[in-house]
């Protein structure tokens, strides 16, 4: 990597963890396609895992008072069965298509919220909970993005962006750590990872504090609003 290449890496880092900071999901999600590109998808995948554990480790320390703890425990089971089929599916699919497919139902799920507002709709069955959950869970084992599709879950379940976001934090504190256990274990932890790790303390540090100061002065209208279209625009990038 150039020095314009380790800039960019640092300006997607900070931009993707301040928008994670203020919605508690979207950070890995937007930052995936650029940080790939950049280091390639074995690396980003190790990179963003750590950057996202720690940053949702803060968040979740900060704003535990809104805790959902039915719907925590509820997400975590879920996701963990499909986090072990995302992590097997990695290995024998191309990354390249399973980024585009990614990509495209990132785009379906965020247009039809901005469109048609789905987070006012009925509610959701227990067998439509499972199978979102279930699926962001591969998602998040394939690519460390399974916030995206998170998203129709949590919109429905949880009614504030407090609440939103203290609950979804700590999910990503929990799947963050199983896979930082998994990806030592396969001997991930490159001197190139390790070193792009190091780059991103700072600005990850600041991003956290910027965004979670940001989050405070949001109308739940606007909150809803951003989360869809950031949800749009990292879909776009992944089919790039």
């Amino acid at each position: 990597m150039d020095a314009f290449a380790y800039a960019l890496y640092i300006a997607v880092l900070f931009v993707a963890n301040a928008l994670q900071a203020i919605t508690g999901f979207a950070g890995t999600a937007l930052a995936m396609p650029a940080v790939a590109l950049l280091v390639g998808a074995d690396t980003a995948r190790v990179v963003l895992n750590v950057v996202m554990l720690v940053s949702s480790a803060w968040i979740a320390w900060t704003s535990r008072e809104h805790l959902n703890r039915p719907a925590f425990c509820r997400i975590v089971v879920f996701m963990l069965v499909g986090m072990a089929a995302g992590m097997a599916l990695y290995r024998f699919v191309s990354s390249d298509a399973l980024l585009r497919v990614y990509g495209a139902a990132i785009v379906v799920i965020a247009l039809w919220g901005l469109v048609r507002g789905i987070a006012t709709e009925g509610e959701l069955s227990r067998a439509a909970q499972a199978a979102i959950l279930f699926v962001a869970g591969v998602i998040q084992g394939a690519f460390v993005s399974g916030g995206a599709l998170l998203v129709l879950f949590a919109v429905r379940v949880l009614p504030s962006k407090e609440e939103f976001r203290a609950t979804l934090a700590p999910v990503w504190v929990v799947l963050g750590v199983i896979m930082c256990a998994e990806q030592a274990w396969e001997g991930a932890y490159t001197p190139q990872a390790l070193g792009l790790l190091a780059l991103a303390v700072v600005p990850v540090a600041v991003a956290v504090v910027v965004g979670s100061r940001l989050q405070r002065r949001i109308s739940q209208a606007h909150f809803t609003t951003l989360t869809f279209a950031l949800l749009a625009v990292s879909g776009l990038v992944a089919m790039l």
